[in-house]
C-alpha cells in the first residue's frame, strides 16, 4: 500500500518548509 507512505511523506514535507518562514514571521498563515 503506497498510499500510507505517500501520505506520511507528504506530512513531513510541509512542516519543513513552513517552519522557517513561520519563525521570522509573527503572523500565522494557518490562523
Amino acid at each position: 500500500m503506497p498510499a500510507f507512505p505517500l501520505v506520511r511523506a507528504l506530512q513531513f514535507v510541509p512542516p519543513v518548509p513552513v517552519a522557517p518562514p513561520a519563525d521570522p514571521a509573527p503572523k500565522d498563515p494557518s490562523a
